[in-house]
């Protein structure tokens, strides 16, 4: 409607659109809900720009999840205190931790080749608000990405970017990072 709302308003569309990998890079019960089809639609139609998150999700049980299983949405979560996933195992290869990301990045990394296919850059702001409410430990962090503090981020945002740039040759992608203004945030 926001969308619409512009046009009325102003005769114009937004020249940046922000979209989320949420679903289609989902390996739990994600599905293919044409996200990926309206980011090239955005940037080749409308001349726009687009710009992507990716809020994924891990099991709340993780220690009973088995790799590749669909669970119901409610099975699942970003916040830290909802699950057991540790996401130090993330770096650890052949974790089932490092297993489950290795998946969710290859079903990103399909819609990203898409993209660069389409010849559609994006602005991509991958494990985001990592400080949460502050706190270099990870005390207050809002998505698992962040809970064991910032060394570990790092290297978890380090280690997707070789992913995605070496393993899966994507370059398409302008990397977006953003902090606050606590006293941890460098």
């Amino acid at each position: 409607m926001t969308l619409n709302m512009n046009l009325i308003t102003t005769g114009k569309s937004p020249a940046i659109r922000g979209f989320d990998f949420l679903n289609e890079a989902n390996p739990l019960y994600g599905s293919e809900d044409g996200t990926t089809d309206r980011m090239i639609s955005w940037a080749k139609d409308k001349n726009g720009i687009v710009t992507a998150s990716w809020h994924i999700t891990v099991p709340k049980d993780f220690s009973s999840y088995n790799i590749g299983d669909k669970i119901s949405w409610s099975d699942a979560t970003y916040v830290p205190k909802e699950t057991d996933f540790d996401t130090a195992k993330v770096l650890e290869e052949g974790s089932k931790e490092n297993e489950y990301y290795k998946l969710c990045l290859k079903l990103l990394a399909e819609n990203l080749q898409k993209l660069q296919d389409a010849n559609v850059p994006v602005i991509f702001r991958p494990l985001h608000e990592a400080e949460g409410g502050g706190g270099a430990d990870g005390s207050g962090a809002w998505f698992w990405w962040a809970k064991e503090g910032a060394d570990v981020y790092v290297q978890l945002y380090q280690y997707l970017h070789t992913l995605l740039t070496e393993q899966y040759g994507l370059h398409n992608l302008v990397w977006e990072f953003n902090s606050y203004t606590y006293d941890s945030s460098a």
